[in-house]
């Protein structure tokens, strides 16, 4: 294991971190992950795995031998840089920041440790769109919790394919979440994640949109509201580009422009940019000291609050995937449990989102085992059943809380709320849009109740409306007081007011128009603002399909929306008394030729001293409209008196109406009927079974919990036992077989001199024999060896090899070695000890020594100046006749590379040569003999001479080089 030296400078911030989590089955992933990443990409790779607190990893090995990075073990404090693989210890949870590892030990905590998942929200605040999340192989969900932080971050996520994984628990529960950006076996990643981090978008420091790209952005904006009906320039700027970029690099566009031909045709990739845009990051009991303060602070004060019988009603604006709105409701449904005696009220959480996706997953209230590590014990016993790799919120939670889609800014709020919620979205909102969403909670906030925002938010300009309760929580009360902005509704009110009467005067300064209209806007809406204050009729305005657009007054009368996923079709929000009067209205309406009905002596339960008129009013515009208006009428006072149009007697429609509606239902209640008898004894009984199957699966519920957490950490540990057994045998295999095949002999003997182990070739030397392994080698007899107890007392001491050249027998010698056996501990436990036959290079070598002293007898006795280079142009030998033409003895001539100051050869067109090294290697190449000049060193003449280059091998020696021959040609003085 290497050592990391510990630094003070953090890591820069281009670079991008990898978090792999990966449990059971996850060893092979690494190595497939990490046998296909390049050493030198640049990224930092952090490991978190489910370990054994009683196992020493072997992690760091096993990878070790697959990648050429180096492989850390994660310490506290520990720098990261790139190009390094940390992996994390057991007991403990990896933090990341300022791109130092910290280390959270949980040694001594019970209950579920989720590590992937901390590691993975440490990565993303720290790291920001320059984290990368991995999820590979393993059993249960970790990991899965930690994804919305990353997206939201604006990292890249990855998932192995499940069909590639040893255990598909975690890839599975990672894709369900819908975070993923790739899914795809481990192999492949490296080549993903590097197409990603080396788009030029991704590198770019700003996320500013040129003055070229500002119609391709626009393009893709109208893009979305076209096909997912939201209007993102409502949103800040700065998120949706940089929201955007993130999806380009995904999808490999250089530019805006290919990005928004790339979505035309692909409205799959519109809905993903849409989820990425929507992305909504929650979880249960998110900022638990907000939410202790919710629940020991606010909620007694709602029910003190709060009338008998009545509704305790909020409203989660932003849910998202439902942990916040489902937080709430158990609070409330446990302050009813703890405090049995205080008022009965009736609990409704209504939960909205833009993400149909995530409202939809909302509604089935199925979440991962890493909320174990979120909520508190009692409440997830409580309120939760245990489910195949999950939980389930209880049938009661569920039935408290209505999820449904919603635009905050374009839809209907609910009204008379207790307490609204919106945390974490104002802060992706311009300033108007924030303003007119305070505005919707002005509205929608009964007096006295309470708003609670994110931690980064504000109520900025209406502070009249909203007073503080805790400045750090954001927990404001309402105070009724302040105007009540309806932006919305004035729009709607100026597309249908006369032509001539609210037109701006022609300008020709845009700003200035621009003034003067939103001035006039104001004077219009507080004129309505007036006119609204007035009126005492509860007023719905219904699409030709039957959908509620917009509500006027206290439509509670007219209102009463059931328990459910939330549906604004008028039959589904009426009160019970009520629907069939509306609805014959409104099919009457349609019928009048002035297109209104009216209907008197309506009652409604709980009012029996005033009865209503119904009026429906059939609005033609660009499309159908129906106005519904119920008006409260002192008894005895005839409708005629006061209001025109077709009066009719309220019982008359709804007679009429019954008649209708009798005739189509007729046939499917006496089809239903038996069926509803079957169903009702069978789930009877099966009602019985669940509830015993409830009882026994919550016993069980922790002790599975447990076993799941032990088997992980098992199945880890086998699998690396296993890959480190394979590899062992390999080895051993390996080694067997080299012993059997080598003709070198080895005895591995240990600190005592034991035999341990020995190869055949030792026998030929030395009579060894099977039963002598184990004897001590200083007591036989091997001469050939020496005093082998001083030797090893020697390696002790040097720890270095010590070899001798030894004669055996009459013509053999060996080449004896001892070598210092080095064990795991850097300590000596031992010897080995080598014999190789040298006799084959005794025998070449006094031949070489013989065939060199002949060779320099016949080159001396040459007649023609002659010379010995080495290929490298070296000289190594020189005769008397040579030394003579080039003026200087030959032992000084011995070991001087041709072509240097000594020898002056140039060509014949005077240009010298480049090496001695290419003079040699121009010589063996011509097939006739080179003319060259050579200058005397000594006197001014020149000759002109011809060389022969003969290459000189002897066979079987390390004799090679080449025989110079010069002959005189002619010779010039200078």
């Amino acid at each position: 294991m290497e050592t990391f030296p510990f630094q003070h400078s953090g890591l820069a911030a281009d670079i991008h971190v990898v978090g792999i989590g990966a449990s059971a089955g996850g060893l092979e992933a690494l190595i497939s992950f990490f046998s296909a990443m390049p050493p030198d990409s640049g990224l930092v790779f952090v490991v978190v795995q489910h370990l054994s607190p009683n196992c020493r990893s072997m992690m760091s090995e096993l990878l070790g031998s697959h990648t050429d990075m180096p492989i850390f073990t994660a310490e506290n404090g520990m720098i990261t840089k790139p190009n390094c693989i940390y992996l994390q210890p057991p007991q403990t949870h990896l933090n990341l920041f300022n791109g130092r590892l910290l280390l959270d030990d949980f040694s001594g905590q019970r209950g579920l440790h989720l590590p992937i998942d901390y590691f993975f929200r440490s990565l993303a605040e720290d790291r920001k769109e320059k984290s990368v999340g991995i999820v590979l192989s393993g059993t249960g969900s970790d990991g899965s919790r930690g994804l919305p932080s990353i997206r939201e971050a604006g990292g890249l996520i990855l998932v192995q394919e499940p069909t590639d994984a040893g255990f598909d628990g975690m890839p599975n529960s990672a894709v369900a979440t819908g975070m993923a950006d790739y899914v795809c076996p481990a192999v492949e990643m490296p080549v993903k994640i590097a197409e990603y981090i080396r788009h030029p978008l991704i590198r770019r420091k700003n996320e500013i949109v040129s003055s070229d790209e500002e119609a391709d952005l626009t393009r893709i904006i109208a893009l979305l509201r076209t096909q997912v009906s939201i209007d993102f320039t409502q949103y800040k700027p700065f998120t949706v580009i940089r929201r955007i970029t993130r999806r380009m690099a995904i999808a490999r566009c250089a530019s805006l422009h290919d990005y928004a031909e790339f979505l035309l045709p692909r409205p799959n990739e519109v809905s993903l940019l849409c989820r990425d845009l929507l992305i909504g990051v929650t979880k249960f009991f998110r900022d638990h000291r907000e939410f202790e303060y919710l629940r020991e602070k606010i909620i007694p004060l709602m029910f003190e609050n709060a009338v008998e019988q009545d509704e305790i009603r909020v409203w989660d604006a932003g849910c998202s995937t439902g942990e916040e709105a489902y937080t709430i409701a158990m609070l409330l449904h446990d302050y009813q449990l703890r405090h049995p005696t205080e008022k009965k009220c009736k609990i409704k959480v209504f939960a909205t989102d833009l993400d149909q996706h995530a409202v939809e997953k909302a509604a089935r209230g199925f979440y991962p085992d890493g909320i174990a590590a979120d909520l508190p014990p009692d409440l997830l016993e409580r309120y939760f059943s245990r489910v195949e790799n999950g939980f389930v919120v209880r049938r009661h939670i569920r039935e408290l809380v209505i999820f449904a889609r919603q635009n905050l800014l374009n839809d209907p709020p609910f009204t008379r709320l207790d307490l609204a919620v919106c945390r974490n979205l104002l802060i992706y909102l311009l300033p108007p849009q924030q303003k007119e969403v305070l505005s919707i909670f002005h509205f929608a906030i009964k007096e006295g109740g309470f708003l609670f925002l994110g931690s980064n938010e504000t109520v900025m300009d209406a502070a009249e409306s909203f007073a503080i309760v805790d400045r750090q929580i954001k927990i404001y009360r309402h105070t009724g007081r302040g105007s009540l902005p309806l932006a919305r509704k004035l729009r709607l009110a100026a597309r249908a007011a006369p032509a001539g009467k609210i037109q701006p005067p022609p300008e020709t300064d845009p700003a200035r128009r621009h003034l003067d209209l939103a001035h006039k806007l104001e004077l219009r809406e507080a004129y309505y603002q007036r006119i609204i204050s007035k009126l005492s009729a509860a007023c719905l305005v219904v699409s030709g399909s039957g959908e509620i657009i917009e509500t006027f007054g206290r439509t509670d009368i007219l209102l009463q929306p059931q328990p459910g996923r939330m549906n604004l079709t008028i039959s589904k929000m009426l009160a019970p008394e009520l629907l069939l009067p509306v609805t014959s209205a409104m099919r009457a309406c349609r019928q009048e030729e002035n297109g209104e009905v009216i209907y008197d002596g309506l009652r409604v339960s709980g009012r029996n001293d005033c009865r209503y008129l119904l009026r429906a009013v059939l609005l033609r515009e660009d499309e159908e409209r129906i106005l519904i208006a119920l008006e409260r009428m002192p008894l005895g006072l005839a409708a005629e008196e006061n209001i025109g149009g077709s009066t009719k007697a309220a019982d008359e429609g709804i007679r009429r109406h019954v008649m209708d509606l009798e005739r189509e239902i007729q046939f499917t209640r006496e089809s239903l009927q038996a069926a509803n008898e079957q169903l009702q004894t069978s789930n009877e009984e099966l009602l019985a079974s669940n509830e015993e199957l409830l009882a026994s699966n919550e016993e069980l519920q922790s002790t599975n919990e447990e076993l799941n957490s032990v088997n992980e950490e098992l199945s880890t540990v086998n699998t690396e036992y296993q890959s480190k057994i394979i590899e062992l045998t390999e080895l051993y295999n390996d080694i067997d077989n080299l012993f059997c095949s080598t003709d070198i002999g080895f005895i591995f003997v240990d600190r005592q001199l034991r035999i341990r182990k020995y190869t055949p070739p030792v026998c030929r030397v030395i009579n060894l024999m099977e039963q002598d392994v184990g004897r001590k080698i200083s007591d036989m007899s091997a001469p050939l060896l020496g005093d082998v107890e001083t030797e090893f007392s020697g390696l002790l001491f040097s720890r270095k090899k010590r070899e001798k050249v030894v004669r055996h027998g009459g013509d053999s010698w060996y080449l004896v070695q001892f070598i210092p056996y080095i064990d795991e501990n850097n300590e000596v436990s031992g010897m080995v000890i080598s014999l190789v036959d040298v006799s084959e290079q005794k025998k070449a070598e006094e031949a070489l020594r013989q065939s060199s002293e002949i060779l320099e007898q016949i080159l001396a006795a040459s007649p023609a100046p002659t010379m010995m280079v080495t290929q490298e142009g070296r000289i190594c030998f020189v005769n008397e006749i040579a030394a003579v033409l080039f003026g200087a003895p030959a032992e000084e001539l011995l070991g001087l590379p041709l072509c240097s100051e000594q020898f002056c050869f140039t060509d014949l067109d005077g240009s010298s040569f480049l090496s001695a090294e290419d003079f040699v290697r121009t010589l063996t190449q011509q097939k006739e003999p080179l003319v060259i000049r050579l200058k005397g060193r000594t006197s001014k003449q020149e000759y002109f001479l011809t060389v022969n280059a003969n290459t000189l091998i002897i066979k079987n020696s390390r004799l090679n080089g080449v025989v110079l021959t010069f002959t005189e040609v002619a010779r010039h003085q200078g």
